[in-house]
């Protein structure tokens, strides 16, 4: 049990589906005593994956409110310090001070394991590839249906299949497949976020899709000039 003055949460938004196993998140915190913001995934266009019961020990709390949300909630969770980083804090980064309670709003995006059957760790490259082109199907799904908000929700769990840990270990042909999956995903979320008119989050997905074809083009042209 947790006490109250250490884990405190408010839901922003519902839904449905209770599942433990690997989760798809985004979320922002700040430091409740000066209010300093020290990571926010939403600003990175890149949610992460937390597994329930094995994330760092600095979030404990945030294990914690997940365990309580349900699939596509949107809440506020205030973690006291006992439950974040401790009596030390974190001098490198994020820089966290000594003995700070945090506030995180948090998106839990869904489960891996409600879909796919296995976690997105035990997974396949191709496997990890097709579970993400079925998110971004599903997404296409509900773009033409108008229903922008859970569009997106899967083209956030079809990126989270293809984070940045991911893409730095694939070469040639398989990072061919899975940019094949990503660059969609990001311009298929810009095009949401227009008619929702957030612009700023629109030009940032756009941007990760040049730089992620620049950096293809480039390694490209070096593959010429090899001495």
């Amino acid at each position: 049990m947790t006490p109250e003055s250490t884990l405190f949460w408010r839901v922003l938004v519902l839904s449905a589906l209770l599942k433990l196993s690997p989760s798809s998140v985004h979320y922002r915190a700040w430091t409740e005593s000066t209010q300093h913001k020290f990571e926010d995934t939403w600003n990175e266009q890149q949610p992460v994956e937390l597994i329930l019961g094995k994330e760092k020990k600095e979030m404990t709390g945030l294990g914690l409110g997940l365990a309580s949300m349900k699939s596509g909630e949107r809440a506020l969770l205030r973690v006291g310090w006992e439950l974040g980083y401790g009596a030390e804090g974190s001098f490198s980064f994020p820089n966290v001070p000594p003995k700070a309670d945090i506030v995180y709003e948090v998106e839990l995006l869904g489960f891996d394991e409600t879909e796919e059957g296995k976690a997105r760790g035990d997974m396949t490259v191709e496997e990890r590839i097709g579970a993400a082109d079925r998110r971004k199907m599903d997404g296409n799904t509900l773009f033409k249906e108008e229903k922008l908000e859970e569009a997106m929700n899967q083209y956030e769990m079809a990126i989270a299949y293809m984070g940045d840990d991911f893409m730095f270990q694939l070469f040639g042909k398989y990072r061919d497949m899975a940019l094949a999956v990503k660059n969609p995903c990001h311009l298929n979320m810009a095009a949401c976020l227009i008619r929702l008119q957030r612009f700023n989050e629109a030009i940032g997905h756009c941007s990760i899709v040049c730089l992620l074809t620049f950096c293809r083009q480039l390694n490209l042209s070096n593959s010429y000039f090899k001495f």
